[in-house]
């Protein structure tokens, strides 16, 4: 057999650059694409099949309302958390309007965004998301140091130590990675983004944004 030359080695060696260099490329380019957007700058973009996202989710209020909004969110995001205070508000303001939440938790730049999800679903299972949902958005330093049985009891869960193990055991990993695909499909690239019907909206919108976006017939109620 031939003894490499140096010309082989040479040539081997950027072979191996390559490769790294274009994985690297990638990493960078979906760090780049997967991020927070603090408010929506672009129109929005028509999502014909968007009644196929509002069926899975976290719903608040009726199932036959004429306006559905749903938002792909991150519990690390400081926007989707601004947010989630202009939804409280719309909430109270427009009762007939139903709202679906679904996870886009983005690890890249955001490490306990899946594990804060997971801890959401955990809470939902015993019908505590919606406390679960207000203690993730406001105690942010228990979410970064993944501190789930803590968050548990600040959400009046029962039993926080089995909450704390149905997210290390990744019990509802599956569904959060569903709610991932499903934003996927009609376009999400950013957290927080939002789906009025069929038009979805990248990025944080205020209250009275979100009210201008609402339909024709639903404003003049």
């Amino acid at each position: 057999m031939r003894k490499p030359s140096s010309t082989d080695l040479l040539f081997a060696v950027l072979v191996v650059w390559s490769v790294v260099a274009t994985v690297l490329v990638v990493r960078i380019e979906r760090n780049r694409v997967r991020r927070s957007v603090p408010a929506s700058t672009s129109a929005a973009t028509h999502v014909p099949n968007w009644r196929s996202i509002d069926a899975r989710g976290y719903n608040f209020g009726p199932t036959r309302a004429v306006t559905t909004i749903v938002v792909f969110s991150d519990f690390q995001c400081p926007y989707c958390r601004a947010f989630a205070f202009v939804l409280d508000s719309l909430r109270r303001l427009r009762p007939d309007i139903r709202i679906v939440e679904r996870h886009f938790p983005i690890e890249a730049i955001h490490v306990s965004a899946v594990g804060a999800a997971m801890a959401a679903e955990c809470s939902r299972d015993v019908g505590r998301y919606e406390e679960m949902r207000h203690v993730l958005f406001r105690e942010q330093a228990l979410v970064q140091s993944k501190e789930w049985g803590l968050l548990a009891s600040a959400a009046g869960v029962r039993n926080p130590q089995q909450l704390r193990k149905c997210v290390e055991t990744n019990r509802f990993l599956e569904a959060v990675r569903e709610d991932l695909k499903a934003g996927e499909t009609v376009g999400v690239e950013a957290t927080p983004s939002i789906l009025v019907n069929d038009s979805l909206f990248r990025g944080s919108l205020s209250l009275s944004a979100l009210q201008r976006h609402l339909p024709q017939a639903q404003r003049a109620q």
